[in-house]
């Protein structure tokens, strides 16, 4: 008898983490192209229509109808003749002059090196706090971006660097999965 309630139990348990498991699928899309794929949560809303030079932009929801600024993920790609050192000097130069830069470190993650930067800014009035992944690769460098409201970046800044840490380059020997600093 008591053998018959622990298959039961067992069997329970099991159905439950494959449903759990299941659920959690369903909570995330993934966007792949021929040089890159990246997870996202499915509530944010993707755009793939190039604007402004992107490659895609993922859209939050609007918190409310006064809700002025919209936080988003874009990705930006250039052809790019600068070695990761140069990079970081110019962009560093270049933000500090519409920015206060909060930090700037390479990580290396797969023998890949990339720039991390996280910065504040003044945009329309509202400040804003950005945290950008560089990766330059064969002469090409990847700019992965996430723009939030500095008074509700807590809000948004874990899950959105996790969808930015899911980021992988497909078209390489060795793929982008920077890890969490």
């Amino acid at each position: 008898m008591k053998n018959i309630i622990i298959k039961k139990l067992c069997l329970f348990y099991f159905i439950n983490i494959i449903l759990s498991c299941q659920a959690q699928a369903d909570k995330f899309k993934q966007l792949s192209t021929d040089n890159f794929s990246i997870s996202y949560p499915n509530y944010l809303r993707l755009d793939k229509s190039k604007i402004d030079g992107t490659e895609f932009i993922l859209f939050t929801k609007k918190t409310s109808e006064t809700d002025n600024f919209i936080e988003n993920i874009n990705l930006v790609t250039y052809d790019y003749n600068m070695t990761l050192k140069e990079h970081i000097k110019y962009s560093n130069t270049e933000i500090t002059k519409i920015a206060t830069i909060i930090k700037s470190e390479i990580i290396e993650n797969n023998n890949l090196k990339i720039h991390r930067i996280i910065y504040e800014a003044t945009e329309n009035n509202i400040s804003l706090t950005v945290l950008q992944h560089s990766l330059i690769v064969n002469n090409k460098i990847f700019v992965l971006t996430f723009c939030g409201k500095s008074i509700d970046i807590n809000k948004y800044l874990s899950e959105m660097e996790d969808v930015m840490l899911s980021f992988k380059l497909l078209k390489h020997d060795n793929y982008i999965e920077p890890q969490r600093l």
